[in-house]
């Protein structure tokens, strides 16, 4: 489930960018001044994107731990530890996605290379983030080894 909210966020940033980049700038009619709004869009955009990095760890709930015998008490752990990984990538993507949008605003309204670049940036780290099988099951692995279920 995880993975397709994930999908959907990003098909979203790259149906707006590629709608904006295709039919509605051109490319070489690039503003050579930096405007207050693209700058307003550029330090808005990098700050969401650094803020992805380091605010969903504040998701991360405490683990549930209750059950009558072992394996009870394992599959509660990994489901509470899916739930905050879940709340995590979703609240990350989220961040992420609305620097893309704005920034997507400002190219249409104030078209720079430096928008340019905030939009790709954003793209790539939506991509290096997303929520593939391997690293959610390593990040699982890796918090529950981390507390004890004893």
């Amino acid at each position: 489930m995880i993975q397709v909210v994930a999908g959907a966020l990003l098909l979203g940033v790259l149906i707006l960018s590629g709608v904006i980049f295709v039919a509605l700038v051109d490319l070489n009619d690039l503003n050579p001044a930096v405007k207050m709004l693209t700058l307003i869009g550029a330090v808005a955009g990098v700050s969401l994107y650094c803020v992805s990095l380091v605010l969903p760890k504040l998701f991360s709930a405490a683990v549930n731990k209750s059950g009558s015998d072992s394996e009870t008490v394992q599959r509660n752990a990994v489901t509470s530890i899916m739930r905050s990984l879940t709340t995590e990538n979703i609240a990350r993507l989220a961040l992420i996605e609305g620097g893309v949008f704005l920034n997507a605003v400002v190219m249409i309204l104030e078209p720079h290379k430096v928008t340019i670049g905030i939009l790709i940036a954003g793209i790539v780290l939506m991509l290096l983030l997303f929520p593939r099988r391997g690293k959610l099951i390593s990040t699982l692995e890796d918090r529950l080894s981390e507390i004890d279920l004893s």
